[in-house]
């Protein structure tokens, strides 16, 4: 196992008192945006967007958060939670945050499953995600630069 990651369904800590459960799949990115989060949160509210972030996935919105950014429950092959959150930086851009926080639903994976897993993941959000900061930054990036510099 590799120093500092615990097999599924470990707890989170060794205190006999912590009775967190750390997920088989645990995924956070984040990735800076050259657009403001009300120019972004529409691309990141489509359908199509979650679709390409996780694949596969049944995604049900528990959360619509505007310019912050949206909460899915996850099915499907896996359980457990996701959610773009929309960060505003200043005043000309965003963090585009994404978390997934999912088991598998018909069996336990191995710690290196999980790793093989977590890692084909995060590099299909990579790809989204840099799929929709080029369309958001060539749609609204510009604009944003144009408004002058922040004091």
């Amino acid at each position: 196992m590799v120093k500092g990651t615990l097999p599924p369904g470990r707890r989170g800590s060794e205190d006999p008192g912590d009775n967190t459960v750390v997920p088989a799949l645990d995924l956070v990115d984040d990735s800076y945006v050259a657009c403001r989060p009300e120019d972004l949160a529409p691309m990141v509210a489509a359908p199509g967007f979650a679709s390409a972030l996780w694949p596969g996935w049944i995604l049900t919105v528990t959360e619509e958060r505007g310019c912050e950014g949206v909460r899915w429950s996850v099915g499907g092959p896996v359980t457990g939670s996701a959610e773009v959150w929309l960060e505003r930086y200043r005043d000309r851009g965003c963090y585009l945050h994404v978390f997934a926080r999912v088991d598998p639903v018909d069996r336990i994976w191995t710690p290196k499953a999980a790793r093989r897993n977590t890692d084909r993941v995060r590099r299909r959000v990579k790809r989204a995600v840099w799929d929709l900061k080029d369309r958001a930054e060539a749609t609204h990036g510009e604009e944003t630069w144009r408004a002058g510099p922040v004091e």
